[in-house]
């Protein structure tokens, strides 16, 4: 099951989506696991745009830790630093851009066993992690995803996806960690369930949100 992160810091809004599976489909059909469009659709220049991203366009998929991309035959194709992929498939690695049939780039971050996919164009604060069955956000590098926060400590939070279950848990070690402005107690792990405001430290807001499942 998919699900959503949507932090506030230091007056910025990030989306993230996250993507626990071993294998993930892309293009403008919502029948993909991320459905790819350039927003607002109300503007046609953007609505043609978003034309020219395939039904279905391409697939990553995680083979022993590492990460590979392959075009899904799509009408523009996608390219992989300025190369078309054409049939072929390709590992990924990190600082690598992807350019979606020609509208839309997204530059991969691999880190700590997680693909991040960052928007450069076009909503440029929407990303999506690919990742196995847990992640970290701390204030370390080490962290997957890593904030400067003066009250945040080394992997603060882990939020773990069990995939028999289709549920997501967060714990944390150490640090202030409030979910709905209840303290989240170290290494007693919470299931969420719905809609959650998390508080790490004194100014990181973060919003848990369940996605329905794509429709078939």
């Amino acid at each position: 099951m998919n699900a959503s992160l949507t932090l506030k810091y230091k007056k910025q809004g990030i989306h993230i989506i996250l993507l626990p599976k071993e294998k993930v489909s892309f293009g403008r059909d919502q029948t993909n696991d991320v459905r790819l469009a350039l927003f607002p659709l109300e503007e046609y220049a953007l609505q043609s745009a978003t034309a020219d991203i395939s039904r279905k366009h391409f697939v990553i998929y995680r083979q022993n830790e590492q990460y590979f991309i392959q075009d899904s035959l799509s009408t523009n194709g996608t390219s992989l630093d300025c190369i078309a992929l054409l049939a072929r498939e390709k590992a990924l690695s990190s600082g690598q851009i992807i350019d979606v049939g020609g509208v839309l780039e997204l530059k991969a971050i691999i880190k700590d066993k997680a693909l991040l996919l960052h928007r450069l164009n076009n909503v440029p604060q929407e990303s999506y992690l690919l990742f196995s069955h847990e992640i970290y956000i701390g204030n370390s590098q080490e962290n997957t995803l890593s904030f400067k926060e003066e009250t945040t400590q080394d992997y603060q939070i882990r939020i773990l996806y069990k995939e028999e279950e289709e549920t997501y848990w967060i714990e944390t070690k150490e640090g202030k960690v409030v979910l709905e402005q209840t303290p989240l107690e170290p290494n007693n792990p919470y299931c969420l369930e719905k809609e959650t405001h998390i508080l790490l430290g004194e100014s990181i807001l973060v919003l848990f949100n369940l996605l329905k499942s794509k429709e078939n």
